[in-house]
C-alpha cells in the first residue's frame, strides 16, 4: 500500500493544510474504518485507482464496464487523485463526540486537538508514576 505523501502533482497551495489536517480526522463507525485516522481511507482509495489503472479489476465487473474503469483511470489518472486527496477534506469541520449513552456533541478541530493532547498527557503520566 502507497503511504500518502501528496498524489496529486496540482494540489491547490491553498488546500495543502486542509489536506494535511484531514490526514489525520479520526474514523469509527461503519463508513471510512480502514484505520484510526482518515490518511488509512485515502490511502485505501488511492490504491484502489492505482490498481485500476494498472488494469486490475474486480472479477464480478462485467468486462465492458472493467474496461471502461481501466481506460477512465488511466486517462484521467491525475484528476482522479486528485478528487481522492480532496473528496473528505472537509471531515475535520464536522467532527463530533459520543458518550456510552450515545448521545453525541459536535466539536471543533481546536477542541479534538485539545482532547487529544490532554488524554495523550494523562496517559503518558499513568505510565510515569
Amino acid at each position: 500500500m502507497k503511504e500518502f505523501e501528496t498524489w496529486a502533482p496540482a494540489l491547490p497551495a491553498d488546500l495543502e493544510i486542509d489536506v494535511a489536517r484531514s490526514l489525520f480526522v479520526p474514523q469509527r463507525g461503519p463508513h471510512h474504518c480502514e484505520s484510526v485516522f482518515l490518511r488509512g481511507h485515502l490511502e485505501r482509495v488511492y490504491n484502489a485507482l492505482e490498481e485500476t489503472a494498472e488494469g486490475c479489476v474486480h472479477s464480478a465487473a462485467p468486462e465492458h464496464i472493467a474496461t471502461l474503469l481501466v481506460e477512465a483511470a488511466q486517462a484521467q489518472f491525475d484528476l482522479a487523485a486528485l478528487y481522492v486527496e480532496l473528496h473528505d477534506v472537509d471531515k475535520a469541520t464536522c467532527l463530533s463526540l459520543g458518550d456510552a449513552q450515545g448521545n453525541r456533541r459536535a466539536v471543533t478541530w481546536d477542541e479534538w486537538c485539545g482532547f487529544v493532547a490532554s488524554s495523550a498527557e494523562r496517559l503518558l503520566r499513568e505510565r510515569l508514576d
